[in-house]
């Protein structure tokens, strides 16, 4: 929250508001310039309706109103533009002595959250990141963000307010059945889900790009069977905090540390370097626990399949480790693209 104005510099906000409300009387007036507002007013949704649509609500409520607060999604969904119209906006309202209110909380509304999904997940916005790595982890936060929304206001799911945010959900469940599935999703506290990411090769079938998962599926049933037992945990060992990795690559195969790793993210690990390692011709894999937890160091080797296991500090081998990690994974000749290939 971002209170101004020039009225009684001095003044802490609490004396700014009471001189306010004595003056205008104790209305605080929104601007909320989303799509179908902007569209209503006869203005298109770019920048150029922002401006306009901005400009008339400076005039009409600078100097006359107590407070005014303008929605900071529907600004940011234009990007560093949309946030230069925001800075202009608040600039005009705080010269005329309106203190200005600007409403910036996440995990709003659904009007708020489609907001600032435009901002973040449209292909083309001015936020769209470049890195997938970035751009997965982004989606996924802001999920998050929008399911907890659901679970606090369920209200989202009334007909005009989930119309208005419906139409930004992309994915093979539409109408009815999103509504349906939503609304099953809306009772299930956010704070205990797990985000996962599934990684696997695409390929064209029938015109339609699809996802088919490492292993035929076998990893998903390992992910699904990780977060269920870490769930049903009493030490919740996989969810106490995310952990660090760092995998290498131990021989000449190409591609085999990102495979590796994009594997690891699959599950929900942090992997905060990918390369080779001090010495090729590696013949067994080995996982080094830096931080001495032999109960999570046996997890992080189950995704691959290793058991093969030391327990080292940064500095104490020679895998070339630089990083301050909690596990480096040294891929050797016995991996074979998605898991360590086991003793007969």
């Amino acid at each position: 929250m971002h209170d101004s104005g020039n009225t009684d510099s001095g003044s802490t906000f609490g004396e700014k508001l009471r001189a306010a409300g004595e003056r205008h009387g104790r209305l605080c007036v929104g601007i909320d310039p989303h799509k179908s507002l902007l569209e209503s007013w006869g203005f298109e949704n770019t920048i150029e309706g922002l401006a306009a649509f901005s400009t008339i609500c400076v005039d009409a409520f600078a100097g006359h109103v107590a407070l005014v607060k303008p929605q900071v999604a529907f600004y940011e969904a234009f990007g560093s533009a949309g946030f230069a119209v925001l800075e202009t906006t608040m600039a005009a309202l705080r010269s005329a002595g309106t203190l200005v209110v600007a409403d910036a909380k996440r995990g709003d509304i659904g009007s708020t959250m489609a907001g600032y999904a435009e901002a973040w997940l449209t292909p083309g916005s001015p936020l769209e990141a470049d890195a997938e790595g970035e751009a997965v982890t982004r989606k996924q936060k802001a999920v998050l963000a929008f399911l907890r929304s659901l679970y606090e206001h369920p209200e989202m799911l009334e007909k005009e307010q989930f119309k208005v945010f419906s139409p930004l959900l992309h994915g093979n469940v539409t109408g009815g059945n999103l509504k349906q599935l939503l609304e099953y999703l809306c009772k299930i506290d956010s704070e205990r889900l797990v985000p996962q990411r599934l990684t696997g090769a695409v390929r064209i079938v029938d015109s339609k790009e699809l996802l088919f998962p490492f292993r035929d599926g076998q990893q998903i049933k390992e992910i699904i069977g990780q977060t269920l037992a870490a769930l049903a945990s009493k030490e919740g060992t996989t969810l106490e905090r995310v952990y660090a990795l760092e995998v290498l690559n131990g021989t000449d195969v190409n591609g085999l540390a990102r495979t590796a790793s994009e594997l690891y993210q699959s599950f929900g690990y942090d992997v905060i370097r990918v390369g080779n390692a001090a010495q090729t011709g590696v013949e067994h894999t080995v996982l080094i626990d830096r931080i001495g937890n032999e109960a999570v160091a046996k997890i992080v080797g189950q995704v691959v399949r290793c058991e093969n296991i030391e327990s080292a500090q940064i500095g104490d081998d020679h895998s070339g480790s630089e990083t301050n990690v909690d596990f480096t994974l040294i891929l050797g000749k016995d991996f074979n693209g998605y898991s360590v290939r086991q003793k007969k």
